[in-house]
């Protein structure tokens, strides 16, 4: 018969050798051998079938306790395993309940955080600032201010200090890269997304360099606004789940294409005059389309590649 030390059959189970001396002290591992005079202590090839049978008991959610019982009396294994299974199926109901409750509290952290960011938004026309303000609402954002050039921007952001800013670039009295640099020299880690029709690669590689890090082209899609927004925000942190799809805005572009914008604008509390006026001058909002205006797809990839 060969004989182990307890350093030798730590290295041969890969079991610490406290972890060892713990189960010898608790009387759930025992000593084939023992030195009267020295105390040393010896342990067998059998030692090292009982320690497999352990670290398997471990595994199925049995406690020191119990494995101690189970090696002491040994009964019918088929009716231990059995009990045990249907304790590890009560426990792993609870604790899917406690997962569903832990899951539901981080959501509402999440939600709660988003509405405590401040967004400052920055376009000329109406019709942008409306809809952007519904879609951030719906979405939990409720600190949103709405200015309609890049000059009041800066001034607004100098006096609010938002943690994000929704910037259009083609605007009277200061354009919105004249607006980012700006912003930029007043905090160098400002958060600027623009949304702008204005898509040529060398307007948006400007804005990038003016400090912008997205850039959204109008007409936009609200689920590509709301992962920019929150990818800026958050990181690669998860998002919530979106709005229900009956609330959320219709997409943009779909509204322009299908004549529905007037009758979504005085959905969301635009007045007949209003949206009407603003509808009249369309390139004022959405821009000239030309014929080699890049799409969104296009952006990103010139922003990834930033």
């Amino acid at each position: 018969m060969q004989y182990y030390t307890i350093g030798k059959l730590s290295k041969l189970t890969h079991i610490s050798i406290d972890t060892l001396r713990y189960y010898d002290e608790i009387g759930l591992l025992k000593p084939a051998k023992v030195i009267d005079d020295t105390g040393y202590r010896y342990y067998t090839d059998e030692s090292a079938v009982v320690l497999t049978r352990i670290m398997e008991f471990k595994e199925f959610g049995f406690s020191l306790g119990e494995i101690k019982a189970v090696l002491a009396d040994d009964g019918n294994m088929e009716d231990i395993y059995s009990r045990q299974h249907e304790i590890l199926l009560e426990r792993r109901q609870k604790l899917d309940i406690t997962i569903g409750k832990l899951a539901a509290r981080l959501k509402n952290r999440q939600e709660a955080e988003s509405m405590n960011k401040k967004v400052l938004i920055v376009d000329d026309a109406g019709i942008m600032r409306m809809m952007l303000q519904s879609i951030l609402n719906k979405n939990g954002y409720v600190f949103i201010k709405a200015v309609e050039n890049g000059a009041i921007g800066v001034e607004m952001y100098k006096a609010t200090q938002p943690d994000i800013v929704l910037m259009d670039i083609t605007m009277p009295e200061m354009d919105g890269i004249t607006a980012t640099q700006e912003i930029m020299e007043i905090n160098p880690h400002a958060k600027v997304i623009m949304v702008s029709a204005a898509i040529k690669r060398d307007l948006i590689e400007q804005s990038l360099a003016a400090g912008a890090v997205d850039f959204i082209q109008k007409p936009f899609q609200p689920h590509r606004l709301l992962e920019a927004v929150w990818k800026v925000l958050h990181g690669d942190a998860d998002m919530p789940e979106p709005v229900p799809p009956e609330t959320v805005d219709p997409d943009f572009a779909e509204l322009v294409q299908s004549g529905k914008l007037l009758e979504h604008l005085k959905e969301i509390g635009a007045t007949k005059h209003h949206a009407v006026k603003e509808l009249e001058d369309e390139h004022n909002w959405l821009g000239e389309r030309d014929d080699d205006a890049l799409t969104q797809e296009d952006i990103d990839k010139i922003v990834m590649a930033r």
